[in-house]
């Protein structure tokens, strides 16, 4: 044994290679378990510590709501807390409920208001996908009494083209021209919160008229209607709701005769309705200072046109044909129009040059519609008659430049404003010139100071 331990004392070969990787591998192996166990359980007592906090954040959330004096007040909210070195987002919903356990949404009516459902969720950064975060439920009852059996109550959502709550809009009620037994309520005027909803509670059933209005004076409806109205009736122990789509709306510059290149600009009538046209219909403006109108912020925007195309089919480029075929005349790009902002709209017309007699004072124009009935011409059924502002013909053959919106056209002069006499252009020492497409030169020739402002793509 001695001799055998000499031995091994002696030999210095030590380990091999192959001996001490496989010992590193094993080292690893264990290292990284013991780490992973460890991590496991940090992040297990990370979520069990945010889970208590979040529990404790939730029950605040529902001690505050039931602390509110007046649960119209009471709204949905999101805010976050930071806590221990995570940020914690506490989400509030709210709803009311009416007395058959039903929730009573913004929009929507139904049986007399009576407790309000509070749900709070709060979750926090890093939470594991699996965990839906901690929820706490309550329902509210009003402190004081907000509904009589005998009235009703009044419900009004104000949304934005977006479809969110639109709050700070003055809610009004009065009773409607058949009222049906309907009486001013007190108070009669209520704000939007910030979902949008406003009411107004122990309404004496009746007929309403529902308006709205902002103090900014620039929120208008779908309808492009500043102060909006519409009609509701009340009925007792029942919730009756109206909604109204009203925003802040957009400012549209109309670029008139946007196709005609040359300055200066020609003079648009002034007497001339503008029409706006969208997916949900069409508005037909007077013309406005600068030529701005605010309009209503719908994202897909609106094409714009020049005159009254419910009442003269002809001021629609898209109405004209080619002998009866598929429309030729381009369209209008849609302009574009955000809630608060500028936008320009193109306004393509027809532009003409009148030339004044070669004696007299400056003249009045007015432009009378012509009912076409020539292949691929719209026509125009109702009789347009259109002005400018001033003596705008000057005399000893000078010239002006005035825009038309599409359509055949006569022009008249006189020495009287509002006249519906007159020199027709053409005649009496007053000649025309037509700047842009001239359209049926047939038709023209035959009836006598005929003008066709014409859209279509040669």
């Amino acid at each position: 044994m001695t001799a055998l331990l000499r031995r091994l004392r002696s030999d210095d070969s030590g380990l091999g290679i192959v001996e001490v990787v496989v010992a590193m591998v094993l080292f690893a192996l264990i290292v990284t378990g013991s780490m992973y166990t460890m991590l496991q359980v940090l992040q297990t007592t990370r979520d069990s510590r945010a889970q208590q906090v979040a529990a404790n954040l939730a029950a605040q959330d529902i001690d505050l709501a039931r602390d509110y004096d007046d649960l119209f007040k009471l709204l949905p909210t999101t805010y976050t807390v930071p806590l221990n070195g995570d940020t914690f987002t506490v989400t509030r919903q709210t709803e009311w409920v009416n007395g058959s356990g039903n929730d009573v949404q913004c929009g929507s009516g139904g049986a007399a208001l009576s407790y309000k459902r509070v749900n709070v969720v709060v979750t926090w950064d890093n939470m594991r996908n699996s965990n839906p975060g901690v929820r706490a439920d309550t329902v509210v009852d009003p402190k004081s009494r907000i509904t009589d059996p005998t009235k009703g109550t009044i419900l009004v959502f104000v949304r934005t083209d977006g479809g969110v709550g639109s709050p700070g809009v003055t809610v009004k009620a009065a009773p409607s021209a058949t009222a049906n037994g309907a009486v001013t309520p007190s108070p009669s005027t209520v704000t939007t919160d910030a979902s949008g909803c406003a009411y107004i509670l122990k309404v004496q059933p009746g007929n309403y008229d529902i308006s709205l209005s902002h103090t900014s004076n620039k929120y208008v409806d779908e309808k492009q209607n500043a102060a909006p109205v519409k009609i509701l009736g009340v009925q007792a122990n029942a919730t009756a709701s109206v909604g109204f789509q009203y925003d802040a709306g957009g400012t549209v510059t109309a670029q008139y005769a946007s196709n005609y290149i040359p300055t200066p600009r020609p003079i648009v009538p002034s007497n001339m309705l503008t029409t706006f046209v969208n997916t949900y219909g069409s508005v037909k403006l007077p013309r406005q200072a600068s030529d701005q109108f605010l309009l209503h912020p719908f994202t897909s925007g609106y094409q714009t046109l020049a005159g009254d195309e419910d009442a003269c089919k002809a001021n629609d480029p898209q109405e004209w044909t080619a002998f009866g075929a598929t429309p030729v005349a381009p369209a209008t790009e849609p302009a574009g129009v955000k809630a608060g902002l500028p936008s320009p709209a193109p306004v393509p017309m027809g532009v003409i040059r009148v030339t004044g007699a070669s004696s007299g004072g400056k003249k009045y124009l007015r432009a009378v519609s012509y009912n076409s009935t020539s292949a691929g011409t719209p026509g125009c059924a109702t009789e347009q008659v259109l002005r400018w502002t001033g003596e705008i013909v000057p005399n000893n053959s000078g010239t002006v430049d005035v825009a038309l919106p599409f359509g055949y056209w006569r022009l008249y002069v006189d020495d009287k404003s509002n006249s519906n006499s007159g020199t027709l252009v053409g005649t009496g020492g007053t000649s025309l010139t037509q700047l842009t497409n001239a359209g049926d030169k047939s038709l023209l020739a035959s009836i006598s100071g005929l003008i066709n402002v014409d859209p279509r793509v040669k």
